[in-house]
C-alpha cells in the first residue's frame, strides 16, 4: 500500500485520539503482535497494513509519532515494511 491509503486507514481510526495509541513497523506482524500479548500488551485493537517500501513504512510511522502517537522500542532486522498499530 502507499503512504496515503495507510495514512487514511489509520486516521479513520484513531483521529484525534493519537495518544490513545502505539504505531510501529515490522517485517512479521504476527509474530510482533504475539511478542507484544506475551509482555503483556492490550492488543485487541491491532492492525497492521503492508508498505510498498521499508521507506513509506517509516514516513507513514514518523507522521503519526508527530501526532502525538507513541512509538515502539527496538525495530525489526530485514525489511520491516508493515505498519501496525494498536
Amino acid at each position: 500500500m502507499n503512504s496515503q491509503d495507510i495514512t487514511r486507514a489509520i486516521e479513520t481510526r484513531v483521529a484525534p485520539e493519537y495518544g490513545l495509541w502505539t504505531i510501529g513497523i515490522t517485517g512479521n506482524p504476527d509474530t510482533r503482535k504475539e511478542t507484544y500479548k506475551n509482555n503483556g500488551a492490550d492488543v485487541h485493537d491491532w492492525l497492521a497494513w503492508p508498505a510498498d517500501s521499508v521507506d513509506i513504512a517509516r514516513t507513514v510511522e514518523n507522521r503519526f509519532r508527530d501526532e502525538g502517537m507513541k512509538g515502539t522500542e527496538g525495530e525489526d532486522v530485514g525489511n520491516p515494511t508493515y505498519v501496525f498499530i494498536f
